[in-house]
């Protein structure tokens, strides 16, 4: 876990923030009293607090809270909250099965929920048909595999890809749970080849790359494919529709699948990463762009935090 007091330098895993050279605490208690709201740390868990709404969230995931306090209303009404004297509480400081906020599904989540806002988006864009493949990279806990499933039926197939154990076991626990039966889950990660890399495995929406995260805590070494390789699971099957958001590492992915993605052109959808102070969004624009695909930007329920969508045109 990151030291509470070291100087916290330039940027913090929140959404396209740059923050001044603050401890993470002292930026949190900031911003929480800019916007009205009351930041409180715990013995093992952080209190955040705005009228009579509450988000508790594990010190263990304290680098979130910035992100929190940012997005309060955003995070607060993903799932729905328990009233515990007479405040609306949202508790994410533990494993728990929460109940989404707008479809009223309930999902086992490690700590942060996957909002409807973004599994709405994938399902709009994707055009997904009964007996399609598609390819779910970064699963985390499953609500997407969820909805892809839905959409795909009982003849078609999600291959949802996971690397980080605690998020695994909430994965199947989840299509156990739903009784998924054409959903095939993977331990493994996606990259820019078939190896093996040292990943930060935090039970959490963020794990990713130590490369990339620049995070040397809970720190395990993982088994990843390439693009190509991880369609391959699908035995032959067309893969008609890919589901990215593998934190970061979409760069690696992509600029590394010109191949595969000229041949095949499935449908994409792609949450683009802030990655060494920047937005990767452009860049990945652009490759998409070279290997043929026309882009859009998608809304998912956070203005400044959008998606990318991209599709290979049907030629007149």
């Amino acid at each position: 876990m990151l030291s509470h007091t070291a100087i916290w330098p330039l940027i913090i895993k929140a959404r396209n923030v740059i923050l001044p050279p603050l401890t993470l605490r002292q930026a949190a208690n900031k911003l929480a009293r800019e916007r009205g709201g009351e930041v409180e740390w715990k013995p093992g868990w952080i209190r955040i607090s705005f009228d009579r709404r509450e988000i508790r969230l594990s010190e263990r995931h304290e680098i979130y809270v910035y992100d929190m306090i940012r997005y309060f209303d955003y995070y607060h009404a993903a799932v729905t909250p328990a009233e515990r004297n007479g405040i609306d509480l949202v508790d994410y400081s533990k494993p728990a099965v929460h109940v989404l906020g707008k479809s009223k599904i309930p999902f086992y989540f490690p700590s942060l929920p996957e909002s409807d806002e973004s599994t709405e988006t994938y399902m709009e864009v994707l055009g997904l048909k009964p007996g399609q493949v598609v390819l779910d990279l970064g699963a985390y806990a499953g609500a997407s595999a969820y909805f892809l499933s839905k959409a795909v039926g009982p003849d078609g197939l999600v291959i949802s890809f996971e690397p980080d154990a605690e998020n695994f076991k909430a994965l199947l626990g989840n299509i156990e749970r739903h009784g998924l039966k054409n959903v095939r889950a993977v331990n493994k990660g996606v990259w820019s080849e078939t190896t093996s890399l040292q990943f930060q495995s935090e039970g959490n929406m963020g794990s990713s790359a130590v490369s990339i995260l620049g995070r040397e805590t809970n720190v395990i070494t993982v088994e990843v494919l390439s693009l190509q390789d991880a369609a391959a699971l699908a035995e032959g099957r067309h893969v008609n529709a890919i589901k990215m958001d593998i934190e970061g590492a979409e760069l690696q992915v992509i600029g590394k699948s010109g191949s595969f993605l000229k041949q095949y052109a499935p449908r994409l959808i792609i949450e683009p990463h802030l990655v060494n102070g920047n937005m990767n969004t452009d860049e990945l624009i652009t490759m998409l762009s070279e290997y043929g695909y026309k882009t859009s930007l998608m809304s998912q329920g956070i203005s400044d935090w959008l998606l990318i969508f991209g599709h290979v045109p049907s030629p007149d």
